[in-house]
């Protein structure tokens, strides 16, 4: 049976060959080492290529038992395993890594892409995991709290000005290149390509849980559980800590991107965009052939090829969640349905876009509220239009979109759920957000003024 595949919509274009090559198989084998070395109760993501477009998806157990033992290892994990994990990759692990990206040779670009899957690997195996808001979620299902208490809880991870040891800021000297710029070839010396990838489609339950009219359930939840609230400045420290990776990550991305540039100039290519339509050891060859020139242009027309032709955002059919067996514990009962309605947030909403009078629902992903002018953001190219105080509409966010996000009043997204990069990066930056509104693109226009309410998941616009 075909698996089933979402698009990686964090990627802008079809994945040029440079970065195909440096990137797939690493990040495979570092989600699955992190998926069980944190005991992660889902199958671990597996991305591949369709048609030059990333997919990832998942082949849940089709025996739950697998998934109940994991479970079960995950409690005999130290309770402070993980934020020790990240502590030593923010502290310890990430200068060494910019250490190593510094010392590169310019032309080098077999190093730079040795470099690159090196990371992403390591990062999905050591850190990623360990830093995610589902871990924190994971954590309130398994203290008692119900999956709307959880949800609920989850906008408290938010900034909150909390002071972290580190510089996290990239600054908007460094906004980093998208796939686009990486294939238009623009040799500006700082730029990077700003992607997030996650888990898709794992699991699902049958009933989503409801709320109790007139209490708020956050409030409720650390009423109730103390002790969880002790654990919320560790969410907090984790997602400045997530994203501090997924900027070094960037940074690689750009680095390959110049060092093939490089390379394709020493050889002799009279278009050195060439470069990137051929892998790290095809450039690294001593001579420029005929047939490698002819190589990256057959490879150049088929990329533009895929990407004239907009990709399907799911290919298969949704998997069934496994069956549990009969003697499994209730508790890991309950926290395994937690696991799938978690993953379902990470998700669109399902269903046609909710428009109303002077209105738009989405997933009220990150409080309060702001009112202000919209700025439609078609990609990362056009951040440089944002001004100070202004609401992000956009399809999607990445990495690369975060120097502009500090300034915005708040952000809504087409795309996107709880877990998605926009909510987290909202919540951390501690600006409202509405996502998996399907259609803020299309019905919003820059300059229009709206009030974007993040707790209810409403965006309303003024006459």
């Amino acid at each position: 049976m075909e698996p089933f595949l979402t698009r990686a919509d964090h990627f802008q274009r079809p994945l040029p060959p440079l970065q195909a090559d440096a990137w797939i198989d690493p990040m495979n084998r570092g989600f699955e080492a992190g998926f069980d070395r944190w005991c992660v109760p889902a199958g671990a993501p597996h991305f591949e290529l369709r048609g030059g477009w990333l997919y990832g998806g998942t082949r849940p157990p089709k025996d739950g038992s697998v998934i109940a033992e994991r479970l079960r290892h995950r409690r005999s994990l130290p309770e402070d395993a993980r934020i020790e994990a990240a502590d030593r990759w923010l502290t310890v692990e990430l200068p060494r890594w910019r250490e190593r990206r510094e010392a590169l040779d310019d032309t080098d670009v077999a190093a730079a892409a040795d470099g690159l899957s090196a990371l992403l690997e390591a990062r999905f195996a050591e850190v990623i995991i360990s830093t995610a808001t589902s871990e924190w979620l994971l954590a309130a299902t398994d203290r008692g709290a119900t999956e709307a208490e959880a949800v609920a809880a989850l906008r408290l991870t938010g900034r909150e000005d909390l002071a972290v040891d580190g510089d996290l800021s990239m600054g908007t000297d460094v906004l980093a290149a998208t796939t686009a710029e990486l294939v238009s070839g623009s040799t500006a010396d700082d730029g990077a390509d700003g992607v997030d990838s996650g888990a898709y489609a794992e699991l699902s339950t049958d009933s989503d849980p409801g709320s109790v009219e007139g209490i708020d359930p956050a409030a409720a939840l650390l009423a109730r559980l103390p002790d969880l609230a002790e654990t919320l400045p560790d969410a907090r420290r984790a997602q400045h800590w997530r994203e501090a990776t997924h900027h070094e990550l960037c940074c690689w991305v750009g680095c390959l991107r110049r060092r093939a540039l490089g390379r394709a100039r020493q050889l002799g290519f009279a278009d050195p965009t060439a470069a990137l339509f051929l892998t790290a050891t095809e450039l690294t060859g001593g001579v420029l052939t005929p047939e490698l020139e002819a190589l990256a242009a057959e490879r150049r027309r088929t990329h533009d090829r895929f990407a004239a032709a907009p990709p399907p955002p799911t290919i298969g059919t949704p998997p069934s969640p496994p069956r549990l067996p009969p003697d499994v514990d209730p508790a890991l009962a309950r926290l395994l349905r937690a696991v799938g309605y978690f993953v379902r947030q990470t998700a669109p909403t399902p269903g046609p876009p909710q428009i109303g009078a002077g209105r738009l629902d989405g997933v009220g992903a990150a409080p309060p509220d702001a009112t202000g002018p919209v700025r439609v953001i078609a990609d990362v190219d056009d951040l440089h239009q944002l001004v100070d105080g202004e609401i992000i509409v956009c399809a999607f966010t990445s990495p690369g979109w975060e120097p502009a996000m500090r300034i915005a009043a708040a952000v809504v997204s087409d795309s996107g759920g709880l877990l998605s990069h926009t909510a987290v990066l909202a919540r951390e930056l501690g600006i409202p957000a509405v996502v998996g509104t399907k259609v803020a693109t299309g019905v919003l226009r820059t300059g229009q003024q709206v009030t974007v309410d993040g707790h209810a998941g409403v965006v309303r616009w003024h006459s």
